[in-house]
């Protein structure tokens, strides 16, 4: 993963869902998302803004298992911190 992609994970801040902050770039074959280590929600940052990744999207991910068993089933609300 390049540098640059770490440091953009620093720059997003904590996860939008726990707060956590341990965001790991992970690349789907197509996009680089942010896993958070301790809820399992993905995030993709676009365009100014960050969004909720639906696990079934990225078939290519090695960590595609973290997201599809998210405290936060994708779909429902996110905790709010």
């Amino acid at each position: 993963m390049e540098e640059a992609t770490r440091m953009l994970a620093g720059r997003i801040g904590p996860c939008p869902n726990c707060g956590n902050g341990r965001l790991t770039p992970v690349f789907d074959g197509e996009e680089t998302n942010f896993v958070c280590e301790h809820c399992g929600c993905c995030w993709h940052v676009g365009l100014g803004w960050i969004d909720r990744v639906n696990p079934a999207t990225c078939p290519g991910c090695p960590r595609r298992r973290v997201c599809s068993a998210s405290s936060v089933p994708y779909g429902e609300a996110a905790a709010t911190r």
